[in-house]
């Protein structure tokens, strides 16, 4: 595909400085989603004792936005044929929790928010990440990943608005408000990239010739 068509053929638009790409999810997919999100509460909470703090959303739920969001990005990816692993959420060890994605050796990671639109996911002009240098944070099994891609699920239009990335540095430099009791990063809307950025950073060769 070429690079001055839409990055997957998926429909994009700019909202104030972000480059977002709109990418439908099926009913299919969201019910399996949804599904997903209870299993890997019932894993990670009731079998292994893992618990997770959400920003005033139940788990299951929080769990399959996420899901979600990380099927959006990978259709991103099967379109224009990126080389990449999505890793296994269904683990059992610590030691085998891993970022998202991987990419060329880099940790991707996808947070994902529920809103109607983008314009309610900016308003507050920032997105939100564990504050995991914090101490109420630090026994996070994670650490930070090289990037994180942001999107915004509304469940109801079948809709995925993937809104761009900030890389590592900008995630732990950006400041820290406890957020629904946890410290979490408030990375401003300004300094997210267009996804085509980070698949360029990551070596991907067909932007790159």
């Amino acid at each position: 595909m070429g690079i001055n068509l839409p990055l997957g053929g998926f429909k994009q638009f700019k909202h104030d400085n972000l480059t977002v790409i709109e990418v439908p999810l099926t009913q299919e997919e969201i019910e399996e989603c949804l599904e997903m999100g209870k299993k890997r509460t019932k894993l990670d909470e009731e079998e292994l004792g893992w618990t997770y703090r959400h920003h005033g959303m139940k788990s299951e739920r929080a769990h399959a936005i996420g899901f979600m969001g990380e099927v959006a990005f990978e259709k991103i990816l099967n379109a224009e044929e990126v080389d990449y692993v999505r890793n296994d959420p269904f683990v059992e060890r610590h030691e085998d929790i891993k970022q998202d994605f991987t990419i060329n050796d880099s940790e991707i990671g996808v947070k994902s928010a529920e809103n109607s639109n983008v314009e309610e996911a900016t308003k507050y002009g920032s997105f939100l990440y564990p504050a995991k240098k914090e101490e109420e944070e630090s026994k996070r099994v994670l650490p930070y990943p090289d990037f994180l891609v942001q999107t915004v699920v509304n469940v109801n239009e079948k809709k995925c608005w993937i809104c761009g990335f900030v890389d590592k540095e900008t995630i732990v430099q950006s400041p820290v408000r406890e957020i629904v009791g946890k410290p979490a990063h408030t990375i401003a809307v300004e300094n997210y990239r267009p996804i085509e950025e980070i698949l360029r950073k990551l070596g991907w060769s067909s932007l790159n010739k």
